[in-house]
């Protein structure tokens, strides 16, 4: 053994290697073995699940979109609705003081 030399040194317990379950890099037969899978099978299902994101993303913001143009929609109303009031609300009081300073 060699002074200073880190392979020498490591137990078979340091050695253990833990994995992580993974769809990428699952077995195609469906056994629970892990299996070693080419680099280019892993590289198309990544590329695949990032187009699949990619227009998940697309579809987002196209909704959300639409929604921000109803939203101000009803805003827009509720302004227009706001200003009818206080415009309705304003003639009635001045009826009413005509009213008052009529009596």
């Amino acid at each position: 053994m060699k002074a200073g030399c880190l392979l020498c040194e490591l137990t078979p317990l340091a050695l253990q290697v833990g994995s992580i379950y993974s769809n990428y890099y699952a077995s195609d037969a469906g056994s629970n073995l892990l299996d070693q899978l080419p680099f280019f099978v892993v590289v198309e299902r990544l590329e695949c699940e990032k187009a699949r994101l990619v227009q998940e993303r697309l579809t987002f913001q196209q909704d959300l979109q639409r929604y921000k143009g109803i939203i101000a929609s009803v805003n827009q109303q509720l302004t227009v609705r706001n200003g009818w009031e206080v415009a309705q609300d304003r003639e009635c009081r001045s009826q009413l003081r005509v009213c008052h300073s009529e009596g």
